[in-house]
This record gives structure tokens, C-alpha cells and sequence, in this order.
């Protein structure tokens, strides 16, 4: 194994200056829609949203539209695949500020399942529960009167479930039947205040997953769990108290074993710079890592979500245009996907649009699949659908990446691998500089500099692929070659045919392209 890393440590990219019509990214969308223009007023744009697909592929998403002029909203429900949507308004009086909105199918009659606050203030608020079959909205049912922020679920026959807040307390709502429930007060140490953040019940066990906040402002960041909604094991997974009010962005869910995993967008203040955390249940404990900024000047991971695919590997999509850039490219910033085989390790990423992430990234694997519905772009907010395909674990693929965009010289360079696949090959790494000079990482472990394609020798020969995702090698910004000057530097990386001319384009995988830009 040793033999086999020394060896793929002096493989990296290939060049795409002559190629661009050749240039792949690991993920790609295969259609981006626009379904609503939102409003520029902070207070007023769509943040209430959510999304799920049936067993026919057919997306389902369920949005809040402010009506303008108005302190009110419509609640829009729209179906459709490829881009293209049925739009039906099912309430014209949905609460303006609600974050309540919520959709899930049912995999066994494909029947969708909806919720809202309808009206705008109490006690004229209620929680609204509508069945849509056939993309035929069914009559609305009140679960409760109040305006509560709600997380909804189904349970194993198909019933919803709720989870609501109260003045000082968390409430289950479990079903009577398709229209009727009742509701226990959760049995919770008491707080000033709850919030909730997340619900995700596990039909297969009857396991209840809740997080939850414990303040009014600034929270700690809380897991609740129990196997009969009566009796509920509570553990902390943040104690810093930085899960704030207005930036209340979390997740929840489980991997293919049934772990719960939850994340939280982790307020910056005193210039202390934001993060996204990313924490697994160990036992009864959390562990709990940065999977995004956490440096002095970083403001990233706002809007994480996080899915699970059915290989075990973990997708991601999150916000990364921060005041000083760090992964954000332009001045709409970009909205970033990142991939882990495992959920430790994150350092695969690609910017995937072109714009921030305004609001949480709502996202779904099915299959190979992967769905990113969100509020984007500052500038001119509107809410996004996209749909990417997702390479199978025996695809050919080979991706070299940094550890950040923007580097200050001096700084060193992580740079980190992703190699997968079945096949044979020569695997290449090639850098071309801001002069459009090109560097090739050679099979002796050092760099060349070239002028021609085909004299570009790979870096391993004759390469059965293997499994590989970790860092592997240190560049120190503005010194070191190829990366010893300053500007816009273009890493490419692919595998072609073994013995095959590398202008002849027999590439086994992608050829993938990653910028990084030194100041």
C-alpha cells in the first residue's frame, strides 16, 4: 500500500488550455431552472422552502412567494422533471415569515405531503396539513392554531408527525389518524426557550431524531432522541452558544446504518470568523468537526445540507462567498459542493453556480441523482433548481484539487486527491501558470516545465486504479514551482489509455480542471 501511495503521489493534472471544449467537472448540472423571482428586501425574499421527488422521478417543491406590496404570502406548490413546472397557488394567505414549510413523499403511493402557517398573526395562525395526489391538491386540515415553527415526517403507515414549538417547551404531534393528532409535551430539561432546528423519524426502528436551540438569541445546539416519543435521551452537540437567531441554518439525518449526524452554521462574532460544523453521535457524545471556514477572517458554510448516497458517501452544498474570499470566485460569490467517502474527510469541492447561497441548500440523493434547491445570488435573488448525475464508485475518475481558492505568497498549498475506478491507465497531472507556462508532475517526483503535449510524461505508467481520497502534497504559495508567481493557476488532472498519446484524447476519466489564484 505504501508502494501504491508513493507511487499516486506523483500523479496529478493534465492540461486544458488547448482543450477547453474538453474541460469536465466532477459535477456538472444536468438542467438549472429558475422557479420564482424573489425580492431584494432581505425581509421579504422566498426562505421558506423545501422539496422531494417520487418514485417516478417527478420533483415536488413547496415554496413561500411574498406577494408584493403585502404582508402576506402565497404558498406555491410545483411539479415537474427537467426544468420545466407546474406551478398551483394553495393558499393565498400563507404567513409572510413562516419557517414551517415543509414537503416529504411517500414512496409507497407516491402521495405528497404538505405543511404551512396560513394567516399572519395569532390567533389566526394555524399549522396547515394538505395531502396532494395525482398533483391534486386535497382539502386543507389544522393540525393546531399557532403560528409555532413545525419540522414534519411520516411515520411507517404513511401519517405525519410533528414536532412544534411552544412558549417554553418542544411538542410531538403524533397521528390519530389521516387527519386527527395528539400531543405530548416533550420531556426536555427546562430552558428560557426552545427552537427548533431539525426532525427526522427513522421509520425502520421508530427511532424520533430532534436538534433544537435553548435560547432566544445566541443558542447552544441540542440533540434530543427516543424510541416511543415519550422518553427522550438529550446530549449537546455545540455549547458555544453561536447558533444565532437570524442564521439559523441546520441539519439533520442519518446515514445508511441509521447514525444520526447533525450540523449548524456557527455565528461569528468578536472578528472570531464563521464555520460550518459537522457532528456524528458517538455513543452519548457528539464528535464534531469544521467542515467549512473557522479562520479569523473566513465567513463560509452558510446554508450546509448534507445527503447521503446509496454507496455510503457523503454530498454537501453550502455557501462559500465570504467577505475575504477563501473558495469564492466573482462578485456573486459561488455556492460550493463538497464530497467525503466517509464523513470525515471533505476536501473534494467544486463550485457548482455561479452565485451564493442565500438561503439553505435543500438537497436529495436518489440513486444517482443529486438535487440542490435554493435562494441564490445577492444580487438578484431567485429560487434555483438543479439536478446533477453522480459518478458510480467503479467510475473512472481522477481529481487534484487545493485546499482553498486564494492563497497570499508565502502560504503553503495543500493539495488533495480523489482517485477511483476499474480500468488501466497512465495517469497525468499538469499546472499551467498565469504566463500560460506549462508543468507537469513527472514519475520521478518532480516538476517539469513544456511547451508540448506529447512530451508530457505521466506520472504513474500502466496504473491499475485504486481507492484513494486524502491530501498529498505541500506547495508554498509564490515560491515554488510551478505555483512561483502570482495570479490565476489551472490544475488539470486525468487518466488516458495506457501508452496512448496524450493529444489523441483517449482519456479513461473526466479531465478535470481546479483554479486557484495567488495574490
Amino acid at each position: 500500500m505504501k508502494r501504491a501511495l508513493l507511487l499516486f503521489f506523483a500523479a496529478l493534472f493534465l492540461p486544458l488550455l488547448i482543450m477547453n471544449n474538453l474541460v469536465f467537472a466532477e459535477l456538472s448540472p444536468d438542467f438549472e431552472s429558475i422557479l420564482e423571482d424573489s425580492e431584494e428586501d432581505f425581509s421579504r425574499r422566498i426562505y421558506s422552502y423545501d422539496f422531494d421527488v417520487d418514485t417516478k422521478g417527478t420533483i415536488h417543491v413547496i415554496y413561500l412567494l411574498p406577494v408584493p406590496g403585502e404582508e402576506r404570502a402565497e404558498a406555491v406548490y410545483a411539479y415537474g422533471s427537467n426544468g420545466e413546472w407546474t406551478k398551483t397557488t394553495i393558499e393565498s394567505d400563507a404567513k409572510l415569515g413562516s419557517i414551517s414549510t415543509g414537503v416529504i413523499v411517500d414512496p409507497s403511493d407516491n402521495s405528497v405531503h404538505i405543511c404551512y402557517i396560513k394567516h399572519q398573526n395569532d390567533p389566526d395562525t394555524h399549522l396547515v396539513y394538505q395531502v396532494i395526489t395525482d398533483n391534486v391538491p386535497g382539502d386543507q386540515t389544522i393540525v393546531e392554531y399557532g403560528g409555532w415553527h413545525t419540522r414534519m415526517q411520516l411515520n411507517g403507515q404513511g401519517k405525519a408527525i410533528f414536532v412544534r414549538q411552544g412558549s417554553n417547551s418542544l411538542r410531538l404531534f403524533s397521528p390519530l389518524s389521516q387527519t386527527t393528532w395528539t400531543q405530548s409535551e416533550m420531556d426536555l430539561p427546562q430552558e428560557i426557550q426552545y427552537r427548533i432546528a431539525d426532525f427526522v423519524y427513522n421509520a425502520d426502528t421508530g427511532t424520533y431524531h430532534v436538534t433544537y436551540g435553548n435560547d432566544t438569541t445566541f443558542h447552544d445546539f441540542i440533540y434530543a432522541q427516543s424510541n416511543d416519543g415519550d422518553s427522550w435521551t438529550i446530549s449537546l452537540i455545540d455549547d458555544s452558544g453561536k447558533l444565532y437567531e437570524l442564521e439559523f441554518w441546520t441539519d439533520l439525518f442519518l446515514d445508511n446504518s441509521g447514525n444520526p449526524y447533525a450540523s449548524m452554521y456557527k455565528y461569528a462574532d468578536n472578528n472570531t470568523g464563521t464555520s460550518a460544523l459537522l457532528g456524528k453521535l458517538d455513543g452519548d457524545s457528539w464528535d464534531v468537526m469544521t467542515v467549512a471556514g473557522g479562520t479569523s477572517d473566513a465567513r463560509a458554510g452558510m446554508g450546509a445540507r448534507f445527503a447521503v448516497d446509496q454507496w455510503g458517501a457523503f454530498h454537501a452544498f453550502w455557501d462559500n462567498s465570504p467577505d475575504v474570499p477563501i473558495d469564492a470566485d466573482g462578485e456573486r460569490g459561488n455556492i460550493m459542493y463538497r464530497y467525503s467517502p466517509d464523513g470525515e474527510d471533505w476536501e473534494v469541492k467544486q463550485a457548482v453556480a455561479p452565485y451564493s447561497a442565500e438561503g439553505t441548500c435543500m438537497i436529495k440523493v436518489d440513486g444517482r441523482n443529486l438535487y440542490l434547491l435554493v435562494l441564490g445570488d445577492y444580487i438578484d435573488a431567485k429560487l434555483y433548481f438543479l439536478k446533477f448525475t453522480l459518478p458510480e464508485p467503479d467510475d473512472n475518475l481522477f481529481e487534484v484539487l487545493p485546499d482553498k481558492m486564494f492563497y497570499d505568497p508565502g502560504e503553503t498549498i495543500a493539495l488533495y486527491a480523489r482517485l477511483q475506478g476499474s480500468g488501466t491507465g497512465d495517469i497525468y497531472l499538469v499546472v499551467s501558470d498565469p504566463h500560460d507556462n506549462m508543468y507537469y508532475l513527472g514519475s520521478d517526483f518532480q516538476w517539469h516545465r513544456t511547451s508540448d503535449l506529447n512530451a508530457i510524461i505521466p506520472a504513474i505508467s500502466a496504473t491499475e486504479l485504486f481507492s484513494f481520497n486524502s491530501y498529498f502534497m505541500n506547495i508554498v504559495a509564490g515560491s515554488e514551482t510551478p505555483f512561483n508567481d502570482s495570479g490565476d493557476f489551472l490544475i488539470f488532472s486525468v487518466v488516458n489509455s495506457t501508452d496512448a498519446m496524450l493529444d489523441g484524447f483517449s482519456f479513461l476519466s473526466p479531465l478535470y480542471t481546479n483554479k486557484l489564484h495567488i495574490w
